[in-house]
């Protein structure tokens, strides 16, 4: 009948009782569908399709990628992008050299960013807005730093000025997750509030967290 909505919810049940590879990955695939005029959704929904093994194409990498380097994110283009290429989803010549000088130009951006991450933090730790300490979060994150993620993001979320204070809730759910704390991922993900796009993907995150 063409209902996403109605779909969406009944494997997101499915997801909750019977956590399988194609379920996951159908959910993920209307998630897509449902966002793709959300900037910010649509990276979280890439995030966590990449979490859970849904990814299958070779687009839906490149296309995480070019996202996390808009957002200014290149450790998580680079780490997406290793994925992709040690899964060998890419296999025309000319989808494998597009990729490779992507790859090529996060690796770059990563290193300078990662060289001057420390130098941001504090930087951004003495800026009132909130919005650079949820970038320098995000960064460490990417780089598989999770207490200075965690740490980051909490001092940008209690200083109240987020543009995007949702996402900004969402990540911080991530972050303790990917560090191995479930209990405060789980309560970081129920405190997504006031976008109804980052509620139902932390909603999934917290799926995932169970």
């Amino acid at each position: 009948l063409g209902d996403d909505a109605c779909t969406v919810r009944a494997l997101e049940l499915a997801a909750t009782h019977y956590p399988k590879p194609d379920i996951w990955n159908n959910l993920m695939t209307l998630m897509l569908r449902a966002n793709a005029s959300s900037e910010n959704a649509l990276l979280n929904i890439y995030r966590l399709s990449f979490e859970v093994g849904a990814m299958r194409r070779g687009d839906d990498y490149t296309e995480m990628a070019q996202r996390a380097i808009e957002k200014g994110l290149p450790g998580e283009a680079q780490r997406t992008l290793e994925a992709a290429f040690a899964a060998k989803v890419f296999t025309e010549k000319r989808d494998i050299d597009r990729n490779q000088r992507l790859l090529n130009s996060a690796k770059e951006r990563a290193a300078a960013d990662r060289a001057s991450l420390a130098k941001q933090d504090r930087d951004a730790a003495a800026n009132k807005s909130a919005d650079a300490d949820i970038r320098v979060g995000q960064a460490y994150m990417s780089y598989g730093q999770y207490p200075q993620a965690v740490a980051a993001l909490q001092r940008g979320i209690g200083k109240g000025t987020a543009t995007d204070p949702a996402e900004a809730q969402l990540v911080l759910g991530i972050a303790h997750l990917r560090g191995g704390n479930k209990a405060e991922a789980a309560k970081a993900f129920r405190t997504v509030k006031g976008d109804q796009d980052m509620q139902r993907i932390a909603k999934l995150w917290s799926l995932r967290a169970q």
